[in-house]
């Protein structure tokens, strides 16, 4: 299950996937979320919460991976990722490690301050 909102007085677009995450929705909450970035091109914060995923179906990761390597691309000041755990969070900074260093993306773990 997922669900995109746009918040128009901040200009952020919020994201949360959760459950167990089967290919077809990984590729309908990407298809989704990039049409809402298309629909709202002065989005300048994008908050996608993975924390309550509790596992993918074959092929759903790697749709997931590719959205954040999509959204690296895209003119979006701050890009925030929340996960469910620190290993998880250690890992994916080491993925965007030069957005973490520019300050364009960050990665927080469920419960942290952002």
């Amino acid at each position: 299950m997922y669900m995109i909102e746009w918040a128009a007085d901040s200009r952020r677009i919020e994201a949360g996937i959760g459950g167990t995450v089967t290919l077809a929705e990984a590729k309908t909450m990407v298809s989704d979320l990039l049409a809402a970035l298309d629909a709202h091109p002065d989005c300048q914060e994008l908050v996608v919460d993975r924390s309550r995923i509790r596992r993918f179906e074959f092929g759903a990761l790697a749709a997931i991976e590719a959205l954040e390597e999509e959204l690296s691309q895209r003119p979006i000041a701050r890009i925030t990722t929340v996960v469910g755990e620190e290993t998880e969070a250690v890992e994916l900074i080491g993925k965007h490690l030069q957005g973490v260093l520019e300050g364009r993306e960050q990665v927080v773990v469920a419960g942290e301050a952002a």
